[in-house]
């Protein structure tokens, strides 16, 4: 099993786990497997991070939670036609992307965020808010799974 990586499971993970890497530095664990993020990963942060108008991920604020989590679904190409967030190519990128100890709870809490709050996403929103309960569901439950195991 890849214990070293298991980031980029998706973009929409990656936000979960940029937030990981505010409180634990460069690096976290779930379920006692190491979390570790490449330089292509890396750089769509940073990328997405000036595009939301921080300096840098210490100023990131939960203000630019919602439009950053948008920059970074769509610069992985997880979106639809329409610009909403893609429900079936992230949950099969969270699939190819986990390793099987970690993948069935945290798809399903992911699955159950996605149908829930992707529908009612507006990909045209300029201050991204419609994202916001998106990506708080799919943060709490990505530190449900990885906290209750480790």
């Amino acid at each position: 099993m890849e214990a070293s990586r298991i980031c980029l499971l998706s973009g929409i993970i990656c936000i979960s786990f940029y937030f990981l890497l505010i409180e634990a530095g460069e690096s976290g664990k779930c379920e006692n497997l190491d979390i570790r993020m490449t330089q292509a990963e890396m750089m769509i942060l940073q990328e997405c991070i000036k595009e939301v108008g921080a300096e840098s991920w210490t100023n990131l604020s939960k203000q630019h939670m919602a439009c950053f989590g948008k920059c970074v679904i769509i610069k992985q190409n997880l979106v639809d036609e329409m610009g909403t967030p893609h429900v079936e190519n992230i949950v099969t990128a969270v699939n190819q992307s986990l390793p099987e100890s970690v993948r069935g709870d945290l798809v399903n809490l992911m699955e159950q965020c996605l149908n829930e709050h992707a529908p009612k996403v507006d990909p045209k929103e300029e201050s991204c808010q419609s994202y916001t309960p998106l990506m708080t569901c799919i943060h709490v439950s990505y530190l449900k799974v990885c906290s209750s195991s480790g």
